[in-house]
């Protein structure tokens, strides 16, 4: 991830042995207190790795990004898409987005 590299490559100069457990950790207690119940649930998917939870975390802004604009053109009490939008990770479980519009 780039935003992983130039953090690590600074912290190694220091001495410090960062892994993908660090970094997880470190993404989860950045969550805004009132995403504590957010921050659970992407806790509880079991990310080993770094870069699976920053793919999912971008989806998840892109999806939500695409629920805003659908809001702000089909406002609430309009008629619904008839489609449901779905996206995973390589086929894993532990990014599954499903929104219905």
């Amino acid at each position: 991830m780039i935003i992983r590299k130039p953090i690590t490559s600074q912290l190694k100069l220091c001495g410090e042995n960062i892994t993908d457990e660090n970094m997880l950790e470190k993404t989860y207690s950045t969550f805004h207190a009132n995403n504590v119940v957010l921050q659970t649930q992407y806790r509880e998917k079991g990310f080993k790795k770094y870069s699976e939870l920053i793919y999912c975390l971008l989806v998840a802004e892109q999806n939500n990004e695409l629920l805003m604009k659908n809001h702000e053109s089909c406002p609430t009490g309009s008629t619904p898409f008839p489609e449901s939008n779905v996206t995973s990770y390589n086929g894993n479980d532990k990014c599954h987005t499903s929104s219905h519009g």
